[in-house]
């Protein structure tokens, strides 16, 4: 089995004031324990990265090296991999998205379409 680590457990797991601290970060523990393999996206550790900084959004806000480095400690493991588009990505989505019974919200990916669409005049 491999899964993709959303980032809201990589925020918890390193905030020790959250309500879901002990839960995430031994979620995670357990996983790197038994050697069961996770991926995360660039979309994920830039969210992440995003939220982990922003003193208005995150509570005692890490800096860009404390924040690099939690994810650097992850990136080392061999069970943690980074999922990168290839040239069969549209094919590949269409059919996992085909083979859920309700693709929608929450279940889609945050990163907006919109946001990598060509421009055109």
């Amino acid at each position: 089995m491999r899964f993709l680590i959303d980032t809201n457990i990589l925020l918890h797991s390193v905030n020790s004031r959250s309500e879901h601290h002990a839960r995430a970060r031994g979620f995670l523990e357990q996983h790197l324990a038994e050697g069961t393999p996770w991926c995360l996206s660039w979309g994920i550790i830039y969210e992440f990265l995003r939220v982990a900084t922003h003193a208005r959004v995150f509570p005692r806000a890490l800096s860009a090296q404390q924040a690099c480095g939690y994810l650097a400690v992850l990136l080392e493991r061999q069970e943690v991999s980074v999922l990168v588009p290839t040239q069969r990505h549209w094919q590949l989505l269409q059919k996992t998205l085909n083979e859920l019974a309700h693709p929608a919200g929450n279940l889609l990916p945050g990163i907006s379409v919109f946001d990598h669409l060509p421009i055109t005049s």
